[in-house]
């Protein structure tokens, strides 16, 4: 499901929001959310939504063995077992026709290549598993006790498919108690309006300049290469502003900073092509790497750990 489509907007965001609104009580509400999110991920990946799901579970079964083995070998092993298997299903479903195609370039060799369809978002879950059981291992989050709340932050639709990667630690609060007034209602609503509309009246047009200009690059001129080129970093930086829709967690859903933990970071990213001074946008560029940022913060060894 995409967040510019008729389809989403019309129907189910209403239905979302409603149904949202009607449930009483924080469990219900969590129910909700997760339910929609489920759909929503299986509108596009009726299939794959199984694998998101089998994943939340071990990396949860994960999280209860760091715990019940603290300090111990049980400890180590769980959190390597689960860190192991993320990046093996990451690698098998996005990068194994790559490798193979590589392989077969290096030796001459006639490997079938495999035709794996890559799982929507398995890029920024996996991440956020990885998070989660190294956030555990180092004992920084207490690891979560309840399935169905670790399948909210993980499946939350708003971020599911387009990041932002999200710490557990993050929302680890907000999970059990939050609460929503009339006027972040009022801003998120503003805010996903003006998100979508440059979303689809800037990128998407830029998007068909772009394929003119850059569809046949052999047969382009130096004029026309530069400008798709122009075109397509534009068609990018817009693309941003539908980074808007991360205000729904916080404004208008559960008020989860899960949907908007990084928004001021999108912020900056989207005010990195206006800057005059080459420092200042290399600067602002750095924020990009926040996807791998987020790995290298949990695999950062606390100052007091004694292991």
């Amino acid at each position: 499901m995409v967040f510019s489509r008729l389809f989403f907007i019309y129907i189910f965001l209403p239905l979302c929001l409603l149904a949202y609104a009607a449930a009483k009580g924080i469990k219900n509400k969590n129910t909700v959310l997760i339910i929609f999110s489920l759909i929503f991920y299986a509108w596009g990946e009726p299939v794959y939504v199984l694998l998101m799901v089998f994943s939340a579970f071990v990396n949860y079964i994960a999280g209860l063995c760091i715990k019940k083995y603290r300090g111990g070998k049980g400890d180590t092993i769980a959190a390597a077992g689960a860190v192991i298997f993320d990046f093996l299903m990451l690698g098998i479903f996005k990068y194994s026709g790559f490798i193979v195609e590589n392989v077969n370039a290096l030796f001459s060799s006639s490997i079938p290549v495999p035709d794996i369809k890559l799982p929507i978002g398995i890029s920024f879950y996996t991440f956020q598993t990885v998070s989660y059981v190294i956030d555990c291992h180092w004992e920084k989050v207490e690891p979560q006790k309840s399935f169905k709340k670790y399948l909210l932050y993980l499946s939350l639709f708003p971020q599911l498919v387009a990041g932002p990667i999200v710490r557990y630690s993050t929302i680890e609060k907000e999970i059990d108690e939050r609460s929503i007034k009339i006027t972040d209602v009022s801003y998120g609503l503003n805010r996903i309006a003006l998100g979508l509309g440059k979303k689809v009246i800037l990128a998407n047009q830029l998007s068909i300049v772009v394929d003119n200009s850059l569809g046949n690059i052999a047969d382009a001129t130096v004029v026309g290469a530069w400008y798709g080129a122009v075109a397509y970093a534009m068609q990018i930086y817009f693309d941003f502003f539908l980074a808007a829709l991360a205000h729904l967690t916080k404004y208008i859903l559960p008020r989860l900073p899960s949907l908007c933990a990084d928004i001021r970071q999108k912020k900056k990213i989207r005010r990195t092509f206006p800057c005059m001074a080459l420092h200042r946008y290399l600067a602002r560029c750095k924020l990009e790497l926040h996807f791998l940022g987020t790995l290298l913060r949990c695999l950062r060894v606390p100052r007091n750990a004694d292991r």
